[in-house]
């Protein structure tokens, strides 16, 4: 039973995990998904958006907050603040592992480079040719990621909305993990019935 447990536990951390993938539509993700509310503070113009909206799953790096751009009706969040010049990229970070984000994302004509990073690691990144067509989602699917990077075209600003997030999904090496304790649980428990000798 130990050999099992322990070949079970080195198969789980051999087994990789699930790799994140970028897409771009018009319908955002599917199923179940919890929409971050940006009214919720309610910011002044311009302020950098740092952990305001962490009670919501989401985090910013890079970022300020625009209560009411021309190009979307209601606010938004963008990598420049008045006077202060434009970031040349913006990161989403996400409190625990997901397994899908979507938002609606604007910038001048050009190319987007987005990047989905676990950790410190970069597990996917994709081109996309970016305007500003406000009925645009770009997102990552796939689970695997905590945090997405967007570098706008030729260091211009862009703006992000309708942030969608979908609950983690465990890794392959939290389920291994699982299935080991259990198995050694059940284990233990065989072990320890008292047995009765009736005469």
């Amino acid at each position: 039973m130990k050999r099992f447990a322990i070949a079970l536990l080195l198969a789980g951390a051999s087994y990789p995990a699930t790799a994140a993938v970028f897409f771009n539509n018009v319908t955002g993700l599917t199923g179940s998904f919890t929409t971050v509310d940006l009214t919720t503070p309610a910011l002044a113009a311009g302020t950098v958006v740092t952990n305001q909206y962490a009670p919501q799953g989401i985090n910013f790096l890079n970022a300020t907050y625009d209560p009411q751009a021309g190009i979307y009706a209601g606010p938004s969040i963008g990598n420049f603040a008045n006077g202060v010049g434009i970031n040349p990229n913006i990161s989403f970070l996400f409190g625990s592992g997901v397994s899908a984000v979507a938002f609606r994302y604007v910038s001048n004509f050009g190319v987007s480079l987005f990047e989905a990073y676990l950790g410190a690691t970069l597990v996917a990144s994709q081109n996309f040719t970016t305007t500003v067509d406000v009925s645009q989602f770009y997102g990552a699917t796939g689970g695997g990621f905590d945090r997405i990077v967007i570098t706008p075209p030729g260091n211009n600003a862009m703006l992000s909305k309708d942030f969608q997030i979908a609950g983690g999904v465990p890794e392959p090496t939290s389920w291994a993990m699982l299935i080991a304790g259990f198995g050694l649980v059940g284990a233990a428990a065989r072990r320890r019935r008292v047995r009765t000798v009736t005469c």
